[in-house]
């Protein structure tokens, strides 16, 4: 899945150890350019919040040959808990500063927290559309949200950090500001 094809999050707000420019989104198709970007002092990231992607392995790719979906390429699906909300596809894309190319094995650190919550370290998938190749590499995961409810988003990449705050949309899958 495209990060076009998602709905973009609210607003984005570097920390300290972040550069400071914050970009709304971008009208360009590069992977780092939909969503809300924030940059880092080596980093582009590109959020998006959009309705929940049905994951596969590399193996079930092969074999049933989805149309739409996730693969994964790494790291762990997230339990989903419905009672704690609806269900959303949590989606990063990480491009290098320097030179725009998306930037794979990363590992980044993702925290989650409701507004009156626990931040919750979200496991992160390493993970493609299943139709859209290398262009497509992002991290995240499926998570459950409160509808309307303000949720901070952290990003912790290789010591540098990006923090997005949103308003989880109650219908639609649309973001608020």
């Amino acid at each position: 899945m495209t990060a076009r094809a998602l709905a973009p999050v609210a607003v984005a707000v570097l920390t300290s150890t972040a550069l400071a420019s914050n970009a709304a989104p971008s009208s360009t198709t590069a992977p780092c350019a939909g969503g809300h970007v924030a940059r880092t002092a080596s980093y582009v990231l590109a959020l998006s919040l959009g309705p929940p992607e049905a994951m596969y392995t590399l193996a079930q790719v092969k074999a049933e040959r989805p149309r739409s979906g996730e693969v994964m390429l790494g790291g762990a699906m997230s339990p989903m808990h419905m009672a704690m909300g609806r269900a959303y596809h949590l989606e990063l894309h990480v491009c290098s500063r320097s030179s725009g190319a998306v930037v794979t094995g990363a590992a980044p650190t993702i925290w989650v927290a409701e507004a009156k919550g626990m931040a919750k370290r979200l496991p992160v998938a390493e993970m493609e559309g299943v139709r859209s190749g290398r262009s497509d590499y992002h991290y995240g995961n499926n998570v459950a949200f409160a509808p309307g409810s303000r949720v901070t988003i952290t990003v912790v990449l290789r010591g540098e950090r990006a923090t997005f705050h949103l308003v989880v949309p109650k219908a639609a899958h649309t973001m608020k500001p």
